[in-house]
């Protein structure tokens, strides 16, 4: 999987959409039997191409409770769905859902970062009312990211102020310094990293 990674980030390769298909069908399949290996799932599904039905297996496994069972899963796929940029209605009616009546936790967490990124102003609101039922470092920290560019009052001055914690002070001054960033962008490969790379194996 890492092979193929470093080819669909490689442009200088130019590997045809086609190529990835079939893994990338069967990583989607294979979401809910293996949470333990999403962390490279996700980086996977990040890198290579995704069309509608890929895009569509990924939000069927968030939309449906029965199946998205583990919230650093749910975390890791949110944020896959905001980094590839799929803002969908469905998605973005689940994240307020999410949020309005989940506890403090991942899952929370990257539906949070998700209705940030790809939702409306409204949706930044809904999370900036939320925001004093959030304890964790984790879920106040995705709340501030997501949080970018709403304006100090009323609603920072009145639902966030008064409740970040200590190790978050400054944060949402930090992030508002500059355009916003919900994540980091992908790091492209060089062909001349994967010939040192290949070089081990010769």
């Amino acid at each position: 999987m890492n092979r193929m990674v470093m080819l669909a980030t490689c442009s200088e390769f130019a590997v045809p959409s086609a190529y990835f298909e079939p893994v990338t069908r069967l990583v989607i399949e294979r979401l809910a039997d293996h949470p333990a290996a999403t962390d490279q799932f996700v980086r996977y599904l990040r890198a290579v191409p995704l069309g509608q039905a890929e895009q569509d297996g990924v939000a069927h496994y968030l939309l449906d409770d029965h199946r998205s069972l583990y919230g650093w899963q749910n975390y890791r796929l949110w944020k896959l769905m905001g980094q590839r940029g799929f803002a969908r209605p469905d998605l973005i009616a689940r994240a307020r859902t999410v949020i309005a009546e989940k506890d403090d936790g991942a899952s929370r967490a990257g539906a949070t970062l998700y209705l940030g990124c790809l939702g409306a102003d409204e949706d930044r609101e809904h999370v900036a009312a939320r925001f004093g039922s959030l304890r964790s470092f984790l879920g106040q920290r995705a709340a501030l990211v997501a949080l970018q560019g709403v304006p100090f009052a009323p609603a920072i001055r009145d639902h966030v102020a008064p409740h970040v914690r200590a190790d978050l002070h400054g944060v949402y001054r930090a992030l508002n310094r500059r355009e916003r960033i919900y994540f980091s962008p992908l790091e492209s490969t060089s062909i001349s990293q994967i010939i040192d790379a290949e070089r081990d194996y010769a």
